[in-house]
């Protein structure tokens, strides 16, 4: 955006304006964002009982990512460890 301002009536003029995204926006980058992350109530209750038992959060992400109705779901080892 570039703007420029009036002498006379001091305010700003739009002088261009781009409207395009200037980044991807792809279904695997949304795939990353936080709330397509989030647990099933039945992987999260899964994770607590994994936690509880000490078990690194590594160890436990690919036995909730089977449990997912989505199995291309993310799932971060950060998003497990932020059950507790």
């Amino acid at each position: 955006m570039q703007l420029s301002r009036s002498k006379k009536k001091r305010k700003l003029i739009v002088k261009k304006l781009h409207l395009e995204h200037n980044h991807p926006c792809n279904e695997l980058v949304v795939m990353g964002y936080p709330q397509k992350r989030k647990l099933s109530e039945a992987g999260e209750e899964k994770s607590k009982n994994y936690i509880d038992a000490k078990v690194i959060p590594s160890i436990i992400r690919p036995l909730v990512r089977e449990l997912e109705e989505d199995s291309a779901k993310i799932i971060l080892g950060r998003d497990i460890s932020n059950i507790r």
